[in-house]
């Protein structure tokens, strides 16, 4: 019963957290709050395993927007809470040279 227990298992969770974000102070933070990781040049984890915690729901979509994000951090431009609308649309068409 054992063999069929270890063989015939599965999880239906997606793990996620094995390189968790974090502060620069917390110990067990793996990358910082840009996908870098701690002490090493030019190297950056963008997956679900930078999730602290796993989600309530599927996790198909934050792990796409923290790709998206890791191509905003990559190509050089931050949008931040307190950039109007406006100011968020003009970033996006002018760095994709629309408009």
């Amino acid at each position: 019963m054992k063999c069929l227990a270890q063989i015939f298992t599965v999880t239906i969770y997606h793990p996620v957290g094995t390189c968790k974000m974090g502060s620069p102070s917390d110990p067990t933070a793996v990358v910082d709050h840009e996908l870098r990781v701690k002490n090493v040049r030019r190297l950056r984890v963008v997956d679900g395993s930078v999730m602290p915690r796993i989600t309530s729901g599927n996790t198909n979509a934050p792990i796409i927007m923290i790709g998206e994000k890791a191509s905003d951090l990559i190509r050089g431009f931050y949008v931040t809470p307190r950039m109007g609308f406006s100011n968020i649309i003009n970033l996006y068409t002018n760095n994709i040279g629309i408009g």
